[in-house]
């Protein structure tokens, strides 16, 4: 018999088709009320998806209550140890360019010297590194609008980490605001910004959608 540390969280596994992500992640929001962290290479056709909890226990329980229709491949509910986000993060997240122009860096990653658009990025806690489709799919969309259309300015809704809003400054719009209902994004946004020289340029603010 195994014996739960107390000091140690839980952590469950899911294991999806990349096009299928998204709806899982949603799922996952509305009913556990937590944020996915989706770990995938870029155009991979499977994705990991793993959600934290306080106990091994909870993570159990928020496996029996997954739907038998969610479209998930296996599921694993394990226990993990704390453990640093940077350490975390520097192992799951890569350099990663896309679109025509564009390269996605971690912080901790140099920065070549050439004619990119590059974005330094460090989620953190927060949503948004590139390598999950809808963020790839917005960048490389937003890229060819700007070229296209020229917009002036842009609205980012569930910012993240930012990532969309420093693209369209460092792309050519010169106005943008940009909202997240977690506190804690907001400060990794402005946190982002700065790296990328672009801090003061951008209105990043707490707001839900669905509040008044």
């Amino acid at each position: 018999m195994t014996t739960e540390n107390k000091n140690n969280g839980g952590r469950l596994n899911l294991l999806v088709a990349t096009q299928d992500a998204e709806p899982v992640c949603e799922w996952v929001r509305e009913a556990l009320g937590k944020e996915p962290v989706e770990v995938t290479q870029p155009y991979a056709e499977e994705s990991r998806l793993e959600i934290y909890f306080d106990t091994l226990l909870e993570a159990k329980i928020a496996k029996k209550a997954l739907p038998a229709e969610l479209p998930i491949q296996a599921a694993e509910a394990k226990e993990y140890k704390e453990q640093d986000w940077t350490t975390f993060w520097q192992h799951h997240f890569q350099t990663m360019e896309l679109g025509k122009n564009l390269r996605i860096i971690p912080e901790w990653e140099g920065v070549p010297e050439d004619e990119k658009t590059n974005i330094i990025i460090n989620p953190g806690l927060s949503f948004g590194t590139g390598g999950h489709f809808t963020t790839r799919f917005c960048l490389e969309a937003l890229e060819e609008a700007i070229q296209v259309l020229k917009p002036q300015t842009m609205i980012d809704a569930g910012t993240g980490s930012g990532i969309l809003s420093i693209a369209a400054i460092k792309l050519g719009i010169p106005k943008v605001d940009a909202f997240d209902y977690d506190p804690v994004c907001v400060d990794q946004c402005n946190g982002n910004a700065a790296r990328n020289g672009v801090d003061g340029t951008i209105n990043f603010f707490q707001a839900d959608v669905l509040e008044p």
